[in-house]
């Protein structure tokens, strides 16, 4: 008797635990095609940008289920950080609009994309936007967009990354 009030005490503590588990993302990204996108701008650092890009990138992760081969597992933080250090430089230089095409490339090709892991969580596509903040600074904003989303309540989470300080 005591052993199943044990047991039964456990099973519910691990369910506590598992539903206050924080929400995290899984990014996929279509790696060549966002390097030869960079390498259209204006800037000296793409070759920085590609090995940033690798090193961003999860060895021996498996594969998107139903996506491209192209696309490779990436580290969230790594990935956009790459992507702010490519084009904080071009931004503080005056070309917003060779960063904005770059940008509008990379929406346009669908290539950073993800699922959030969570109870209720799904598919989505990441676009990237140049937003002018309350500040007056230049800010990236990373806008997840769900196109799958089965039980996910949300349709879009985002975050402000600042450029031009």
């Amino acid at each position: 008797m005591l052993r199943r009030a044990l047991l039964t005490r456990a099973l519910l503590l691990c369910t506590a635990i598992q539903a206050d588990m924080p929400a995290r993302n899984d990014y996929w990204v279509d790696t060549q095609a966002l390097v030869n996108a960079a390498r259209a701008l204006p800037a000296e650092d793409a070759s920085r940008f590609a090995i940033a890009i690798d090193k961003a990138r999860i060895p021996k992760a498996p594969p998107r289920p139903g996506h491209d081969p192209a696309f490779h597992a990436v580290r969230e933080r790594e990935l956009f950080e790459a992507i702010a250090d490519l084009i904080a430089p071009l931004l503080e230089a005056g070309a917003r609009q060779d960063v904005q095409a770059f940008l509008d490339k990379v929406n346009d090709g669908r290539w950073i994309a993800g699922h959030l892991l969570a109870r209720n969580g799904g598919n989505f596509v990441t676009r990237l936007e140049l937003p002018q903040g309350t500040d007056g600074r230049i800010v990236l904003r990373q806008r997840n967009n769900a196109v799958d989303p089965g039980d996910w309540k949300g349709s879009t989470f985002d975050r402000t990354l600042h450029l031009v300080r």
